[in-house]
């Protein structure tokens, strides 16, 4: 059972939500009552974004689990150079994630890609859920991912914000991370340009 919050239905059973402390996962989180919220430490030079999770969670009194994740490559984002693309994070992240889901007594893991991010990342797109979900069924895994905001696009996420009780300060998108001068989103990455045009928008 569930119910309709901005044309997505909102469940009302556990749901494990893959929260990295962004704007669309920190909506995602906070559309599920009982959602428990997990984030990794996967060698991310923007680790700041886990502080900002934590700190969401802990003023919502929310479940927040924090996990290590040996991943070649994530130390690879950059705010000024290469590709924001980490292979094989989503699929990586989606695998641990339903161990955790299990334990907690979840059967769906919720991630927060979305509709622009589908042409740049192939872990984003619809088919990529439904391949996941065909493993964990091959496993014979008693969980299934899902996507709720997949055809949503930054602006309309920013939307629900509001009626979430979402202030996108509370939030950190940037991939500077804390390299940056006085701490401060650098303005300029692919995520800051992305986040700031929805905001104005909004």
């Amino acid at each position: 059972m569930g119910r309709v919050l901005g044309g997505v239905v909102v469940m009302t059973d556990r749901v494990l939500v893959l929260f990295s402390g962004g704007l669309d996962s920190a909506v995602l989180v906070s559309m599920f009552p009982n959602a428990i919220a997990l984030s990794f430490d996967y060698g991310q030079p923007h680790r700041i974004e886990i502080n900002h999770a934590r700190r969401f969670c802990q003023a919502r009194g929310i479940i927040h689990l924090v996990v290590p994740l040996a991943l070649a490559g994530g130390g690879l984002l950059d705010a000024d150079a290469g590709s924001p693309v980490v292979p094989g994070r989503n699929l990586a992240m989606l695998a641990l994630a339903a161990s955790y889901a299990i334990e907690h007594g979840a059967d769906q893991i919720a991630i927060g890609v979305t509709l622009e991010d589908r042409d740049l990342f192939a872990d984003c797109r619809s088919s990529f859920v439904h391949a996941f979900n065909g493993c964990a069924a091959a496993s014979a895994l008693p969980v299934r991912a899902i996507a709720p905001l997949i055809d949503k696009t930054k602006a309309q996420i920013v939307e629900l914000c509001g009626g979430l009780g979402i202030d996108t300060e509370e939030t950190w998108s940037c991939y500077a991370g804390a390299v940056t001068p006085g701490g401060l989103p650098c303005g300029h990455c692919l995520a800051c340009r992305v986040r700031n045009e929805a905001i104005a928008k909004g």
